[in-house]
């Protein structure tokens, strides 16, 4: 999903067997299911970082909450109240 390229391979050769060919096709509708699925979710991931990410340019001053800020020996007016 993040920089990663799937590769799948499926060797479909017709068998005599009824049973056979219809769990190949119904594992090729899983797969295509699958393939589809994980194409939606993608864009849904970048249509949500590109939306967050847009607002932002240089220069822009942002809000920083200091409860996650970690410094050593940090002042007591950063120091988070509980």
């Amino acid at each position: 999903m993040f920089g990663h390229l799937t590769k799948t391979y499926i060797n479909t050769s017709e068998t005599s067997s009824i049973t056979t060919n219809n769990r190949i096709n119904y594992m090729e509708n899983i797969q295509t299911n699958a393939k589809q699925a994980y194409e939606v979710a993608k864009n849904l991931i970048n249509q949500k970082i590109k939306s967050k990410l847009s607002d932002l340019k240089v220069g822009t001053r942002v809000w920083l909450d200091s409860q996650h800020i970690q410094i050593k020996g940090t002042p007591k007016k950063l120091i988070p109240k509980h």
